[in-house]
């Protein structure tokens, strides 16, 4: 996976969890699929992490 896919995966990733994790309507609490969320959010920190490192780290151009 290519790391401009981490804010759409994350995207797709946290509401789903809040979505999934509450599918019984007897439930009182979420499932485990709640961890989803984390997963999500770990993605979404180290996507924007790489993206600033890349960033930062990246030379101007020659011909400024």
């Amino acid at each position: 996976m290519r790391i401009r896919h981490g804010a759409p995966v994350s995207a797709i990733l946290i509401p789903a969890a809040f979505f999934l994790s509450v599918l019984d309507p007897m439930g009182q609490e979420p499932n485990a699929l709640i961890y989803l969320a984390y997963v999500g959010f770990g993605i979404l920190t180290l996507t924007f992490l790489v993206l600033g490192i890349g960033l930062v780290r990246k030379k101007p151009p020659e011909n400024v």
